[in-house]
């Protein structure tokens, strides 16, 4: 199996990742214990806690979408955290260009704060 690196960029430095030592197995796994209500996948603590956390797992679903050929002008433009329900709700949408704003454009994603799971993923073009 060849090597497999992964790049993350930030506004300072590259930082790079190499997954060639890391076995990659396809198939069915054996032990489902998430389509069981067990106290083997429960934690105590919150998967998401904080802003940052949920943006860099939704910029990973995002860029993504971008390496498809999909919202190649949209950009990081809002975190908004619902208190009641204690989701990150993650936004992107084209910058505002010479006074010019699109309106009713937009790529979001909703995590949970709690385990960390996708709950949804909307745009709207």
């Amino acid at each position: 199996m060849g090597g497999v690196s992964v790049y993350f960029l930030n506004n300072t430095t590259t930082s790079v990742i190499d997954y060639s030592d890391i076995e990659f197995i396809s198939g069915e796994y054996h032990n489902k214990i998430w389509n069981e209500n067990s106290n083997q996948n429960v934690s105590d603590t919150e998967f998401v806690p904080d802003m940052e956390t949920a943006v860099q797992i939704a910029s990973v679903i995002f860029s993504n979408k971008q390496k498809q050929g999909f919202f190649k002008e949209y950009e990081l433009q809002q975190v908004f955290y619902d208190e009641n329900d204690k989701v990150w709700i993650i936004s992107f949408w084209t910058p505002e260009r010479n006074g010019v704003i699109t309106l009713a454009s937009d790529f979001n994603i909703a995590i949970s704060q709690k385990n960390g799971e996708i709950l949804t993923i909307w745009s709207r073009e």
